[in-house]
């Protein structure tokens, strides 16, 4: 890709790179805006959500909600479930971007104590191999309420966020978001296993 993005430039062309996901400070930007969204739908509804789950593949919707959440002023704990298993890398990778969003609104990563959630206790076997847990979470939503989770993203995510629930991780009585980021083709890709 940077070989492409040399010679299209070098014969005069304007070039912009999408990285996997949209993964990077432009990219980020969007779940930043998002958390305004997210705090004005709770006004209306009356929750105050102190606690946002989702899945991180590439870390920019993570990244996103973070600076968002940062550039508020409002701290909430931001839980991501990596689907796959370096960690490190989309931790760093997640870390940069914030630091990007962070820098355009002239913001320092130690405003508010950011603190990095992201955990590899639900990735299974590696990305895109959902463990026999994530497809029975993902069966058991679908018949219970209708809601469809991919076997690569949503829902390792989900089951993280149930299992954490289930272990004592998040208290009691406080209200959760979990982000459903898509992936519903992905499920097609599946088909033999449901």
């Amino acid at each position: 890709m940077n070989n492409l993005t040399k010679h299209y430039e070098t014969v005069g062309d304007k070039v912009y790179f999408i990285p996997v996901g949209g993964s990077n400070t432009i990219g980020g930007l969007g779940y930043a805006r998002a958390v305004y969204e997210i705090e004005d739908q709770s006004k209306d509804l009356d929750v105050d959500f102190k606690h946002i789950t989702l899945a991180s593949g590439s870390g920019g919707t993570h990244a996103g909600l973070i600076a968002g959440y940062e550039i508020l002023g409002k701290k909430t704990f931001i839980q991501a479930y990596n689907v796959q298993p370096d960690r490190e890398v989309i931790l760093d990778e997640t870390k940069n971007i914030t630091e990007g969003i962070l820098n355009l609104f002239d913001l320092s990563m130690q405003s508010q104590g950011i603190e990095y959630r992201l955990s590899n206790d639900y990735v299974g076997e590696g990305y895109g191999i959902p463990n026999e847990q994530t497809l029975q979470t993902i069966k058991h939503l679908a018949k219970t309420e209708g809601v469809f989770l991919d076997p690569v993203y949503t829902g390792k995510a989900f089951t993280g966020m149930v299992e954490d629930i289930k272990k004592g991780r998040f208290p009691k009585g406080e209200p959760i978001l979990f982000i459903h980021t898509g992936g519903i083709p992905g499920i097609f890709g599946y088909q033999n296993w449901f």
